[in-house]
């Protein structure tokens, strides 16, 4: 019951193929600043760890075209990966915008494909920190905070299907 239950991974070649996906969360601090992740993974792709190996995605091997041929394929409105990143950090509009776009990139180091016309895939981000209009990180320190963003939501994906 709940985002995540009944989500699978690697239906590329149809459900029948799939491995179980989940929800995940992590978390990382960046200097006095802390950083949050939650994903909710039904992904019509593969997830790899940071090796690159496949830890949940289509069973019996990588798919073949013989075998995308034989099988239903994949289904629109069945897959989506729905993430959030979160810091208290003192972040204004424009900064987390700038934040939001490093952090995002998680999705497409750890699933593939990703963003397909298949999935509604899509990472939010908030902060609880008051940057007002402008913000106070300067770029070094956003860029460095984005770093662990992205970071938390790669180790987040991951534990969504029962990887470390």
């Amino acid at each position: 019951v709940g985002a995540g239950a009944g989500a699978t991974v690697g239906k590329l070649f149809g459900p029948q193929w799939a491995t179980p996906g989940g929800i995940g969360s992590a978390s990382r601090r960046m200097g006095r600043w802390s950083v949050g992740a939650l994903a909710a993974v039904n992904a019509l792709g593969e997830v790899s760890d940071r090796e690159g190996k496949v830890v949940a995605g289509v069973r019996g091997g990588a798919a073949s075209s013989e075998k995308f041929e034989a099988e239903e394929g994949p289904r629109a409105g069945e897959n989506t990966t729905l993430a959030v990143v979160a810091t208290d950090a003192p972040l204004g509009p424009p900064e987390l915008v700038r934040w939001l776009r490093v952090a995002s990139t998680a999705l497409a180091r750890r699933i593939a494909p990703v963003h397909t016309p298949f999935d509604g895939d899509v990472v939010f981000a908030l902060t609880t920190g008051s940057g007002g209009e402008g913000g106070t990180l300067g770029s070094p320190e956003l860029l460095r905070l984005g770093v662990a963003a992205r970071e938390a939501l790669e180790s987040a994906i991951l534990r969504a299907v029962g990887s470390r």
